[in-house]
């Protein structure tokens, strides 16, 4: 190797490689052959097909990263399609290479790939039903790989269908700085956060403060941070702030409109904003949001059926009755953004306290606050539903109560009281508390229980 100089010598064999179709040219090919052997199971070429590939750099995968950087749009796929090539022949282009992965510097997450024997001609109705599934895969893979790119400016594609959901890329705010950071009213000294929204934003009223508590001399510097993934919920509130032909700054929200406004509204627009995302330990990629017949009850999580929440105490009470055949099944899937609760704390919110944080997803309340990682005492209080250990969890794969209250323990908080639906704490439990000493009974469902947790160096 001299220098940066890297040479490629390329042999393609004739036989077999070609289909009906003119080919556009070296590259044409090297995608076709993406397209039947990277992703998922891959039947291997007879020998006379294989690419024999000489590479003399010892810093490919430097040279690819460069070279995919400098690349936007349809070129950087059709590079990236080179590179797995490239990626296989380094890791042994046989037939009798097994399991073998792309190379670890490929920018495009590595997949296993178990080769079998040449059995198969692209005759074979089985093969070409795989090589039309492989495919399918292969675009979704691509504009998975567009949209991340969109935030960039790398690509230009604003939109895409998958599994008969159109998905759109749309700017919900302009409250952002240039380095990604939220950018607060001046005089902000307060922040709180609403996790799972739905059609109800929460003040944190077990700590004394409602959306009126903004409007008074005390609360000027508050400014709330709203989530909630189902678009049409989302839009119900940010809506609110439109009276009719009126300019409405980008993500603008009214506060305090509750129900048929029973709370006098928050003045102004710009108290609070609101996300259609959802928060979840997903690495900040789209996931599927789990929708109910009641879809209160949605959830990253699954839904249990009707059947096994009336068999495990979800039928004893009028509301239990109304949870288990409401939010019993999944009434549809929907892929939806996420985003981790350290990505809000650290990023958008540069390491700023939160004073409160009302989080309500189901069952996945834990996963929320484990998303944060090391930025999880930014978090001064939260409040969450725990489920009654006589109950089924209303999602699969839910916590217990006693693993939600060891686990918040080691991330440094313990339980504070137990709050009412209408925000008091009338039991006065005394901190610290068992799950053994929460009035289950007293819940309107007798299977969840509001309770609020407040970091132990707090007093």
């Amino acid at each position: 190797m001299l220098g940066s100089v890297c040479v490629f010598f390329f042999f393609q064999a004739e036989d077999g490689i070609r289909d009906a179709q003119e080919s556009r040219g070296l590259g044409d090919v090297y995608k076709r052959q993406y397209q039947r052997r990277v992703r998922g199971r891959v039947r291997a070429m007879s020998s006379s097909q294989l690419v024999v590939t000489a590479v003399a750099c010892l810093t490919l995968g430097a040279l690819f990263s460069v070279a995919f950087q400098s690349r936007t749009g349809a070129d950087a796929d059709r590079f990236l399609m080179l590179e797995h090539q490239i990626a296989l022949m380094k890791n042994g282009a046989s037939t009798s290479v097994q399991n073998a992965e792309v190379a670890p510097d490929n920018p495009v997450p590595s997949q296993k790939l178990k080769r079998a024997g040449p059995t198969s001609t692209p005759q074979d109705p089985k093969l070409i039903a795989e090589n039309a599934a492989l495919k399918q895969e292969l675009e979704d893979a691509r504009h998975e790989i567009r949209m991340s790119r969109e935030s960039s400016g790398a690509s230009t594609q604003s939109w895409f269908v998958k599994k008969g959901q159109l998905h759109t890329i749309v700017a919900v705010s302009g409250a952002f700085a240039e380095d990604g950071s939220l950018k607060l009213p001046t005089g902000t000294n307060e922040i709180w956060l609403d996790i799972g929204i739905n059609a109800w934003k929460t003040a944190p009223k077990a700590i004394k403060k409602d959306f009126p508590y903004m409007d008074s001399p005390a609360g000027q510097g508050v400014f709330y941070i709203g989530f909630e993934p189902l678009v049409e919920k989302w839009a119900y509130h940010v809506g609110a702030a439109v009276k009719g032909s009126d300019f409405v700054p980008l993500g603008g929200l009214q506060l305090g409109r509750e129900g048929c406004g029973s709370v006098p509204p928050v003045k102004g627009v710009a108290r609070g904003t609101m996300f259609p995302m959802a928060v979840g330990n997903f690495k900040n990629q789209m996931a599927e949001f789990h929708v109910s017949s009641i879809d209160g009850c949605s959830s990253l999580n699954q839904q249990r059926s009707t059947e096994d929440l009336a068999s495990k105490g979800w039928s004893t009470t009028e509301t239990g009755n109304a949870v288990n055949k409401g939010c019993g099944n999944t009434k549809e899937l929907r892929r939806v953004p996420t985003i981790s609760l350290e990505s809000i704390l650290t990023g958008w919110l540069r390491g700023r306290e939160v004073e409160f944080a009302h989080i309500d997803v189901q069952g996945a309340e834990l996963s929320v606050l484990q998303s944060a990682g090391a930025s999880i005492k930014q978090l001064r209080r939260f409040m969450i539903e725990v489920p009654n250990p006589d109950c089924a969890t209303l999602t699969k794969g839910a916590p217990s109560c006693e693993e939600i209250f060891s686990e918040l323990g080691v991330l440094g908080f313990e339980p504070e009281d137990g709050v009412h639906w209408n925000g008091s704490r009338p039991w006065k439990l005394k901190r610290g508390f068992s799950c053994s000493a929460v009035p289950w009974k007293a819940w309107n469902s007798q299977c969840e229980f509001d309770i609020l947790f407040v970091r132990k160096d707090i007093k």
